[in-house]
């Protein structure tokens, strides 16, 4: 009986440990998710502001200047979050990510990111069109940093994956 307790013991515990197991692969491919997802969209900004910047430096029109200027403020801020949301890990890694509710012209966010993009674009020798419904109301509440974050790569995605082409 002793032996018998002591078998079904060690089975209980090596069930134990194989469910452990597959708990920590998970969380780690979680982690190996979000560390790769983060990669990107801290790429996606630091590309518009490593391009404006060059744009800005070989730019001879001051009225550019002062829009690439505006961009590239833009593209920092944005990448400012993004840096924001690494360092709340704990928040994600629990669940407790809360999403804003926010007033913002959606119209606006899709025209500055596409400006933002814009060295990119041309460097895949690419064209890209945005098209608003004249009915279209883009004063929206929702959270502009996911939103930001969908449009950007969307778009970064699309320009990657299309040369010499059109995007609309």
């Amino acid at each position: 009986k002793i032996l018998t307790e002591e078998i079904e013991f060690k089975k209980r515990y090596q069930e134990e440990l194989y469910i452990s197991k597959i708990n920590a692969e998970k969380a780690n491919e979680a982690k190996s998710d979000f560390l790769s997802i983060m990669s990107h969209e801290i790429r996606t900004p630091l590309n518009a502001i490593i391009g404006l910047t060059y744009i800005i430096e070989n730019e001879n029109d001051i009225v550019n200047v002062h829009e690439n200027i505006f961009f590239l403020k833009k593209s920092a801020q944005h990448l400012h979050h993004l840096i924001n949301n690494i360092l709340d890990f704990n928040k994600i890694e629990k669940g407790k990510v809360t999403l804003e509710n926010v007033a913002f012209d959606y119209k606006t966010l899709i025209i500055d990111i596409t400006r933002s993009l814009e060295l990119s674009i041309r460097e895949n020798n690419n064209k890209i069109n945005v098209y608003f419904d004249n009915e279209f109301c883009s004063d929206i509440i929702s959270d502009p940093l996911r939103m930001s974050q969908i449009i950007n790569n969307l778009l970064s995605n699309a320009i990657k994956f299309t040369k010499n082409g059109l995007i609309d």
